[in-house]
């Protein structure tokens, strides 16, 4: 029985450690991201621009492929 418990309190000793470790590194994970996003917001924000541009001149852009998903339409 002691020695389960032993390597039971083992286990949750590595466990334990594996969630710390996790816990240190998260943050510096997170601002790794963070000029990836900026990068994507800006990309998004340019799309956008573009967009409302085409949809005030009325047209789409011509690389643009208009894909139906009905049988009636194939």
């Amino acid at each position: 029985m002691a020695a389960a418990m032993g390597s039971l309190m083992g286990i949750w000793v590595l466990v334990a450690l594996f969630v710390a470790i996790l816990w240190i590194l998260m943050p510096f994970a997170i601002f790794g991201t963070k000029p990836l996003l900026k990068t994507l917001i800006a990309e998004q924000k340019k799309t956008n621009r573009l967009l409302e541009a085409a949809a005030e001149r009325g047209k789409l852009p011509t690389d643009v492929v208009l894909v139906s998903t009905r049988k009636q339409d194939a």
